[in-house]
């Protein structure tokens, strides 16, 4: 019976959290309590996704998330969206009082956030635009983290 045993053990999961702590006013003011542990989870998780339903405020979150992940790094977070939605992720931004930049529909050398969601079926799409863009740029990476072009292929 110690033989099962073992086996049962070996399949617990080691939840490790690989992100940081935030204080709860950080977490952007206009969100719903419920939303900023949401976001407060995520934060702390750091490898985490919010499978949120249409109407909870998916924009706020992922916004107010980027804008934590960017003052706690330094760095810059890449989120992608449909075309259709980066408009309305700029708009929310500013409606929300983000605090850090929001670029979309061109890309800046002193950027430090792109707002963008992308849905499976889009990757390919945005990882060619991405690439479109650093051309136009002549810049290596979009990102701070990202030196190797080979990376960023193999994404694609």
């Amino acid at each position: 019976m110690s033989g099962y045993r073992e086996f049962i053990e070996g399949k617990h999961l080691d939840l490790k959290s690989y992100g940081f702590d935030v204080e709860p006013n950080h977490v952007n003011q206009h969100a719903f309590e419920w939303q900023k542990n949401v976001i407060r989870w995520a934060l702390k998780r750091g490898r985490a996704a919010l499978f949120l339903d249409t109407g909870l405020g998916k924009t706020l979150c992922q916004l107010s998330w980027a804008e934590n992940v960017c003052r706690e790094t330094g760095g810059s977070v890449l989120l992608h969206c449909p075309v259709g939605v980066r408009w309305q992720t700029a708009k929310e931004a500013e409606k929300f009082g983000i605090e850090c930049p929001v670029v979309v529909g061109s890309l800046r050398l002193d950027r430090k956030f792109v707002g963008f969601e992308l849905k499976p079926e889009y990757f390919d799409v945005a990882c060619k635009n991405l690439r479109i863009e650093e051309q136009k740029m002549k810049t290596p990476s979009l990102f701070d983290e990202i030196e190797d072009e080979e990376l960023i292929e193999e994404t694609a």
